[in-house]
């Protein structure tokens, strides 16, 4: 479950998901909700992809940005992901998604200012990622 919140110059994305893997999903699903693919026809495409980060804290600006990359390599928006790996600095997996012939909006990166990703009490995880557009 995400919900995107527009601003002018930027473009928030606000995720939860049961457990760490589900808010990651969702937060890329968001980002790719927000970028509005104008999808091509045919087949899903499937992408490996490996992250390290430094720190928690930057890992999930260093996983949406990964796939902000490979979506702009290959002309894809990617709508899941499959994990085979996931901590706290490392993911590794396929991307999941199809062409796409553009973006009505242009996300340039996801940004460090104001990320957030925390376990709830109730087990839940919550994430928070604003991007450049």
């Amino acid at each position: 479950m995400y919900e995107i919140i527009p601003h002018r110059a930027d473009v928030t994305i606000q995720a939860r998901g049961k457990n760490r893997e589900e808010a990651l999903i969702s937060l890329l699903q968001g980002m790719f909700a927000a970028a509005e693919p104008r999808f091509e026809d045919g087949e899903d495409v499937r992408r490996p992809f490996e992250v390290r980060s430094e720190s928690a804290e930057s890992f999930i600006v260093d996983f949406l940005n990964a796939a902000l990359a490979e979506s702009d390599i290959q002309y894809e928006a990617y709508e899941d992901v499959k994990f085979t790996e996931l901590s706290d600095t490392v993911a590794t997996g396929i991307l999941v998604g199809r062409k796409a012939g553009g973006f009505e909006t242009q996300i340039k990166a996801a940004t460090h200012h104001d990320a957030y990703a925390a376990q709830e009490p109730d087990g839940s995880w919550k994430m928070r990622v604003t991007f450049d557009v």
